[in-house]
């Protein structure tokens, strides 16, 4: 019988098992993987799928949930997580359909180490295609916050779905908590697996979430129903949000809709879809209230051609038409100049009601209050409108000044609170009492909140009674219940659940009035606390008798007992800064688990400055360290409240995030991190050991099997493996050319418990000691296999000792089966280093001691100490392994010194001491920390002081941020007899001063720039980023005070970049051929900058250099002639990355890739030395190339350059096409590892110590608020390398650096207002000896007036200048005289010698440079 159908029965059966196939996909349920973690019933997940994982190398971490709680229903998917501990996390799923798919991924950083940012960064790959590069969960979310990254619209690759967490080289392992999949047939191959009883089970259970099926649900009966009862508003969301709408609605199932108003906005009705959908009717009286979000309209109701959108937080808004889009992913770029992200738009707060795009639609209120810009105040720099008055004190909270009522701006010096809260504005503003009217109505319409339990405001009044009234308006909420706190006043509850909305209604000011309050301990301290919701204040106004007088109102602070303006910060995007030091590395030696880390905060510091008078700078006064651990099994939050702001503690093995809270003189507070790290004692390598045996041959190892034992070890390093092929393989070392012997200490990391051998290529002979043991051995030359040996799985010790005969090409290898042993298979315990002298810095000093040398070697870790013979050294400084530095100790006649740590004892090396003989040799090299002094020996107070430089006439010239220039006369005991003052600019810095070598006249050459320009409103746009100068003014020989103590005012250039930061024009130096070099701040922090258009609410900062791009000039060194006026002129002064230098050429780069170079000197071996300030990570990214490329910024270290003229030394510049930040092909740094703000340099030009130290360099590190240190740089016979280098030569310092004629070092410090003196301190010697010239350069022509300083020189002491003698001697006393210089050829530096009362002085080189 044949079949009435068009196919064969057969035929049809396919057609339908195909069907049903195609239906079966069409219907499949999401793919959600739990990734390291089980089967999560109630959300439907899958336990993790690691058959499907393409890298095995991989570790499941699982947190114990009762330590914290993840909100939303997804909320247990992050307690767990996977990580690779090497290459990539990628989990590779098959998949049945071809069509597309939405892929997304669950992540939460819960690493205890990892709370940074930068720390753990990854990029995610989908089917081998970049969809997302950089991925910081730490930095995007915090810590232990989820974060939901979801990508559309993808296609399977080979009938795959690649998803690939991509490692980036130096960054943390790629991690992932969750994976979800959904389309069609996306699980279809997967099957059962991960699924209880997946090895049985035929069919899966039932999906917890399954979606509605394109039929209508109209009663939500697969859905959760919500209502909101603030504006009725209904909607049906999906089973995984498991409540709809309500207090962060949008986190409870990441990329779902679970807020009403977001399901409102998609506009689905229930009758025709299911969940998430809006439903035709009420279906419950009571349904969950979504209290935070309020009405979204639909698209209609943007303005004209606008677009609509709404995002996960409940937040609509109408875009202009140019975003192509409204919110998502890289909103911020979609237009420039245009507000095309929602928060964006919703911050700006403009209602589509009364403008255009970019606005919010009517009817939208969004997702609560959302903090604005600073507010308002009243401009005035001397606080005007303060709002304290002797007998009142008024204080608009969260707001500004308002005139009409006499009340202050917000001041939140007074918040005292733990939380300081948040400002919310309503675009409301004429609110007022039940009561009627009152001039201070403008309050009402703003208010301080926290999110805290407690907000607290403690207003400083002298004793008696005042009336307190506080004022309040709801203007947020609009329900009763909705936001309920208490208020107390000194402790004493005056009103309990006070409930604005409640009382008054919406909209309507509320006056609290307390009469007959008394201050506790001179104070009164208002306090809102939390019953339900965020507590909040609109103003705060005390009523009596003195109420005002020992407060200062809103928009001003009080900084060293002084009122002043507080407008904006004063300009800053901060005041107080934080500055935690670090990153801290500390090794667990003694295997306890955990370390003692020490940790410093005194970089920390204040932008805060006032110029007066009186003059007022900022200063830090508290410091609060915070950090958490993890005992028994629970996390612990541990502080240290240490006010010196440097403390010690111990530490646990691993990482650990450490926060500085800092606290300012003005109240303002300000937070950083870094990061401790402590690890074990292994370490990867062998470390080895080498002996001199000088001509000696042995036909065996001459070693002893004991490390501890002698002889001393003369060199050790670690190696990463022993594959010394050559020579120059060993290592570089003293003796090489001796016979030698090397000893290689090291364990085997064996995978298992199993025989091992290995063999040996030697030229020579060797022993192989496994645990003391011989287990192999030669006394000749060749490949020596060794015997076999057990080794149980894990690390076993070993130690390989190798004798060299002398003239015998050496050759050392240990290999296995598969080459030769390397890290990680061989590793050392860096607990049992034995320390190894190279050298000392200084070999002799005087039987007193006292002053400090370097000790060069390694293995100086571990418990260090030095002895001199058997008496221990003082003031130890251990810099790194390799270097330490120890004050002298009293001795006599030749002792060893040897260094000391729990391993064991070092070699020794001679030290003698010699008695004073009175030569000038025999100076020790000591300095003492002195200050320049008023007559009267009290300390000599200057502020703001940043720049220095002695002058023709021997005076010393001062630069000052406040626009001030200086000249003091100063003796020989540091006491400041005269002062000349000038200001010579109005809101500008002087950060250099300098003065012609080619010219004996007082014209001071000084570099003026106004900093923080845009910040502080000072210049407009173009005026600012081109404001720099170079300017002149004439000091009078003759007039040493007073106002004619300096005239003559000039501009020499004009047109220099000033960065809107502190990146400015820096230190001056002539150079030989009589051009001025000049410092240009860099204008970026590593290459980009990010232009931000605050104060406008909702727009972006600039980033923390200032916002404003690269030029020309900017980050270099740039040379002008120092003999005519240059004014410089740009093509566009618009966009300054894309300008052109038009006219005042003379002007030009001489060398590039500057950062901010504060400090250069050019030394008398004809080379330019220049310090560079390194960047900070959170300032700016990096350039990578010239398209835009960046990668984040680190903290990275400050560098010493021998500036190359023409070339690039690193810092990019995209407006000279210098993309790449320190690329190899850069000038390297001469030493690249230099303390942060180091800013100061000279060369050191006096005969003190006998010329020990003369022709080293000397830097200054910036000391802020504590006492700084100095570093010291021997250079080579060349100048171009680094003979020795001690970072902490001296413990103090201040900013910059300048040499006093008796060889003192002078460093002005801005935050102490004071002089910091290191002066030299040595046995006067007893022949005549000569320390220094004053100038020390001066014109070819001679007759240069120079101040000639010593001992012993007699009333009528002679000087010669390279053999020619100096004229018109003038005698001061038996130290020191004046004369005239004779004539020499340009560029000449001729030694200066003295014929004084005991001989000639000893000559140490040049003493002058004639110019």
């Amino acid at each position: 019988m044949k079949s009435h159908y068009p196919f064969p029965n057969r035929q049809l059966s396919y057609v339908l098992l195909l069907l049903l196939s195609l239906l079966s996909l069409a219907l499949s349920d999401p793919l959600r993987i739990n990734v390291g973690g089980p089967y999560l019933d109630k959300i439907s997940f899958r336990s993790d799928l690691t058959t499907y994982l393409t890298n095995k190398a991989t570790v499941t971490e699982t947190l114990n949930p009762n330590t914290f709680t993840i909100p939303g229903t997804w909320g247990a998917v992050y307690h767990g997580y996977r990580w690779a501990s090497s290459g990539n996390l990628e989990y590779k799923i098959p998949v049945a359909s071809p069509g597309t798919y939405s892929v997304a991924g669950l992540f939460m950083e819960t690493y205890n180490g990892a709370q940074s940012p930068n720390y753990r960064v990854f990029n995610i790959k989908i089917n081998g295609v970049t969809k997302k590069t950089n991925v910081d969960v730490f930095k995007q979310q915090g810590f232990q916050k989820p974060l939901y990254i979801k990508f559309e619209n993808i296609k399977p690759s080979g009938g795959f779905i690649t998803f690939t967490v991509e490692r980036i080289s130096g960054k943390n392992n790629p991690m992932l908590s969750g994976l979800v999949m959904e389309g069609a047939g996306v699980d279809a191959k997967v099957g059962n697996a991960g699924l209880p009883g997946s090895a049985t089970t035929t069919s899966k259970p039932a999906f917890k979430d399954s979606p509605s099926s394109g039929s209508g649900d109209p009663m939500c009966k697969t859905g959760v129903f919500g209502k909101n009862n603030n504006n009725g508003q209904i909607a049906c969301c999906k089973k995984v949000c498991g409540k709809c709408g309500g207090n962060d609605c949008h986190k409870f199932a990441p990329g779902e809709n679970c807020c009403i108003s977001s399901v409102k906005a998609l506009g689905t009705s229930c009758d025709a879809k299911g969940p998430p959908c809006i439903p035709s009717a009420d279906l419950s009286a009571g349904g969950d209230v979504d209290n935070k979000v309020a009405t979204t309209p639909n698209k209609l109701a943007c303005p004209g051609t606008s677009i609509f959108g709404v995002n996960g937080k409940g937040e609509s808004a109408c875009c202009p038409k140019e975003c192509g889009k409204c919110g998502g992913e890289g909103c911020d770029s979609f237009a420039p100049g245009k507000l095309c992200c929602i928060s964006g738009v919703y911050k700006n707060g403009a209602s589509c009601a009364t403008k255009g795009a970019p606005c919010i639609p009517t009817g939208s209120s969004g997702g609560g209050p959302t903090p604005t810009t600073s507010p308002p105040t009243t401009g005035s720099s001397t606080c005007a409108i303060s709002g304290a008055t002797t007998n009142s004190f008024r204080m608009n909270a969260g707001g500004g000044a308002i005139g009409v009522a006499s009340m202050g701006a917000d001041n939140a010096q007074y918040v005292t609170s733990a939380s300081k809260g948040l400002v919310f504005s309503s675009p409301i503003k004429k609110i007022s009492a039940k009561s009627g009217k009152a001039s201070w109505d403008g309050a009402y319409s703003s208010h301080r909140w926290t999110k805290a339990t407690v907000l607290s405001y403690k207003i400083p009044v002298p004793a008696g009674k005042y009336t307190v009234k506080l004022l309040f308006a709801e203007t947020f909420f609009a329900k009763p219940g909705a936001r309920i706190f208490d208020v107390i006043i000194n402790g004493a509850k005056k009103k309990q659940s006070l409930d604005v909305f409640a009382s008054v209604g919406k909209n309507i000011g509320l006056v609290l009035d307390y009469p007959n309050v008394s201050p506790v301990g001179g104070h009164i301290q208002v306090t809102l606390s939390k019953s339900v919701e965020n507590p909040m204040i609109s103003g705060i106004m005390i009523e009596g008798n003195g109420a005002g007088s020992t407060a200062v109102g809103g928009g001003c602070s009080t900084v060293g007992g002084k009122v002043v303006s507080d407008t904006l910060n004063g300009g800053f995007n901060h005041r107080a800064h934080s500055v935690p030091g670090g990153p801290y590395m500390a090794t667990d030696f003694d295997n306890n688990g955990k370390a003692s880390i020490s940790f410093d905060g005194t970089q920390s510091h204040s932008h805060f400055n006032d110029p007066g008078p009186p003059a007022v700078t900022g200063a830090i006064v508290s410091y609060k360290w915070s950090w958490t651990e993890v005992v028994d099994g629970k996390q612990m939050k541990k502080t240290n409240n240490n006010k010196s702001g440097v403390f010690t503690a111990s530490f646990p093995l691993g990482k650990t995030v450490v926060t500085l809270e800092v606290v300012d003189s003005t109240g303002d507070v300000a937070t950083d991190s870094t990061v401790v790290e402590v690890k074990g004692s292994a370490s990867n390598g062998a470390y080895c050991y080498y002996y001199d045996y000088g001509n000696s041959l042995f036909s065996t190892v001459p070693l002893p099997l004991q490390t501890t034992s002698k002889p001393k070890a003369l060199v050790g390093s670690e190696k990463a493996s022993i594959n010394f092929k050559s020579l120059a393989s060993f290592g570089p070392f003293p003796f090489s050319g001796n016979s030698f012997a090397v000893r290689c200490t090291f364990f085997i990391d064996a995978p298992k418990t199993a025989k091992y051998s290995y063999s040996v290529q030697h030229e020579g002979p060797f022993k192989l000691y496994h645990s003391g043991v011989v287990m192999g051995q030669s006394n000749s030359k060749g490949t020596t296999k060794t015997s076999s040996k057990t080794l149980i799985a894990g690390l076993n010790a070993f130690q390989l000792l190798y004798f060299r005969p002398k003239n015998v090409t050496p050759k050392l290898i240990l290999s296995d089966s598969s080459g030769p042993l390397a890290s990680p298979v061989l590793q050392h315990d860096s607990s049992a280093t034995i320390p190894v002298m190279k050298s000392l810095s200084k070999s002799s000093s005087s039987p007193t001691g006292g002053e400090n040398i370097q000790i060069i070697g390694s293995g100086f870790i571990n418990g260090v100490s030095v002895k001199f013979g058997s008496v221990e050294a003082s003031n130890l400084i251990s810099s790194d392994p390799g270097v330490l530095q120890v004050t002298v100790p009293p001795g006599s006649g030749v002792v060893p010194v040897t260094v000391h740590t729990n391993a064991g004892v070092s070699n020794g090396l001679p030290f003698t001491y010699k008695a004073n003989s009175g030569a000038a040799l025999d100076q020790p090299v000591i300095f003492k920390q002195e200050k320049l002094k008023k007559p009267d020996g009290s300390t000599f107070k200057i502020s703001l002081i940043t720049s220095a430089a002695y002058g023709p006439d021997g005076r010393l010239y001062l630069g000052s941020t406040a626009g001030k220039v200086y000249a003091l006369k100063v003796d020989k005991n540091l006491k400041v007899l005269s002062v000349c003052e000038k200001q010579v600019g109005t809101k500008r810095a002087v950060l250099g001063v300098a003065f012609s070598p080619f010219s004996n006249g007082l014209k001071m050459f000084f570099t003026t720039s106004a900093i923080y320009w845009k910040d502080k409103n000072l210049l407009n746009f173009e005026q600012g980023w081109t404001n720099g100068k170079i300017e002149t003014i004439v000091f009078n020989p003759n007039q040493l005070s007073g106002a004619s103590c300096a005239s003559n005012q000039e501009a020499l250039v004009t047109g220099l970049p000033v960065s809107n930061h502190d990146h400015a024009l820096n230190k001056l130096q002539f150079l030989p051929n009589g051009k001025l070099l000049v410092g240009v701040g860099g204008f970026t922090n590593g290459g980009i900058s990010v232009p931000g258009k605050k104060p406008v609410p909702g727009d972006a900062n600039d980033d923390k250099l200032g916002g404003v791009a690269s030029n020309p000039l900017s980050a270099a060194i740039v040379i002008c002639p120092a003999n005519k006026k240059t004014d410089i002129k740009y093509s566009n002064y618009a966009n300054p990355e894309k300008a052109t230098v038009i006219a005042g050429k003379d002007c030009s780069v001489y060398a590039s890739g500057l950062r901010n170079s504060f400090g250069m000197t050019l030394h008398t071996n004809g080379k330019l030395y220049a310090l560079d300030n390194g960047p900070n990570a959170g300032f700016g990214d990096f350039a990578t190339n010239c398209v835009g490329g960046k990668k984040s910024a680190q903290n990275t270290p400050d560098k010493l350059f021998v500036v190359q003229p023409g070339k690039y030394h690193g810092h990019p510049n995209l407006n000279r096409k210098e993309c790449a930040h320190y690329p190899p092909s850069a000038v390297q740094p001469l030493i690249g590892n230099i303390k942060s703000s180091t800013n100061g340099i000279i060369e050191y030009r006096s005969n003190t110590f006998g010329g020990d130290i003369k022709g080293n360099l000397y830097l200054s590190k910036f000391s802020v608020q504590n006492n700084g240190q100095v570093a010291q740089v021997k250079l080579s016979a060349g100048g171009t390398k680094v003979a020795g280098y001690a970072s902490n030569f001296l413990g103090f310092s201040g900013l910059s650096l300048v040499e006093g004629p008796r060889g003192e070092l002078i460093m002005p410090r801005v935050y102490q207002a004071e002089i910091v003196v290191a002066k030299p301190s040595y046995p006067a010697p007893k022949v005549t000896f000569m320390l220094g010239v004053m100038p020390r350069h001066g014109p070819a022509s001679g007759g240069t007036k120079v101040l000639i300083s010593g001992h012993n020189f007699g009333n009528s002491p002679q000087a010669t200048f390279g053999g020619k003698k100096c004229t018109n001697v003038v005698s001061i006393d038996d130290d020191a005289f004046t004369c005239i210089t004779p004539s020499q050829s340009k560029n000449q530096k001729v030694p200066v010698v003295v014929q004084g009362a005991v001989g000639n002085s000893p000559s140490y080189g040049s003493d002058f440079w004639y110019m």
